[in-house]
């Protein structure tokens, strides 16, 4: 039988939490994106799946606002991120298999990081961050102070809209020429930024990975 407990809350307590409701949503457009790449039907795939991420920019926002912040929240938002990545990394697959190799790279990368910084969050013991050089500085220009800088968000969305406008401009195929042109130069725009995310995610991972401290067992 569920008892309410003044030190503890249990999911009967936050799963109507506004963040947890914009996860579920995201879940569905995911769900729908889904489906819609099978239908193929890639201008419906690409707004569902940036809406999807669009709403991963405001739910920790919407969290802390409400003061509604929770582990648990945490690693479902950290969840539905991974499965976000996927599902735009499995279209690009879908649109172009001969990237296959790099894709998996890049899978892997965004999968590791994310399962170690939701153990990270788990333990709710964030490592301090300090000012890194060499491959690590990027972690210094996106997130000086342990939160998203400017240039930072830029490059957390433009990995995801490059893949976007991969995708859409494989699909149409030419079909409509101004929205080709647009698309491919967003693909040469993005390319260079859609790499940094990697590296920054490479970083991160690293840095996480040397910094992390357990109790024996």
């Amino acid at each position: 039988m569920y008892k309410k407990n003044k030190r503890f809350i249990g999911f009967r307590d936050i799963w109507l939490y506004y963040a947890n409701l914009i996860g579920y949503l995201r879940i569905v457009l995911c769900i729908i994106a889904t489906m819609t790449i099978v239908m193929d039907v890639p201008v419906i795939t690409g707004g569902l799946i940036f809406t999807a991420i669009l709403l991963d920019w405001i739910d920790g926002k919407v969290a802390r606002f409400f003061n509604q912040s929770t582990i648990f929240g945490d690693g479902f938002d950290w969840s539905i991120d991974l499965f976000t990545s996927l599902l735009l990394l499995v279209w690009l697959v879908h649109c172009e298999p001969k990237a296959l190799p790099w894709i998996t790279l890049v899978t892997v990368i965004e999968v590791s990081c994310a399962l170690f910084d939701f153990a990270i969050v788990a333990t709710e013991r964030y490592p301090k961050r300090d000012h890194y050089g060499s491959f690590l500085i990027i972690l210094d220009w996106c997130t000086p102070k342990g939160s998203y800088s400017t240039f930072g968000t830029f490059i957390w969305i433009s990995f995801p809209i490059w893949v976007i406008s991969r995708c859409l401009y494989i699909s149409l195929d030419g079909a409509f020429p101004i929205t080709n042109n647009l698309l491919l130069t967003l693909q040469y725009a993005l390319f260079l930024p859609a790499l940094l995310c990697v590296w920054f995610n490479l970083a991160l991972l690293i840095a996480n990975i040397g910094r992390w401290r357990e109790v024996r067992r």
